[in-house]
């Protein structure tokens, strides 16, 4: 959800989230 490209509420659509793509 965090750290991501797109950081997204549920973490998703993102290369980078901590949480899971």
């Amino acid at each position: 959800a965090y750290g991501g490209n797109t950081p997204l509420v549920f973490g998703k659509g993102t290369r980078l989230s901590v949480i899971a793509n």
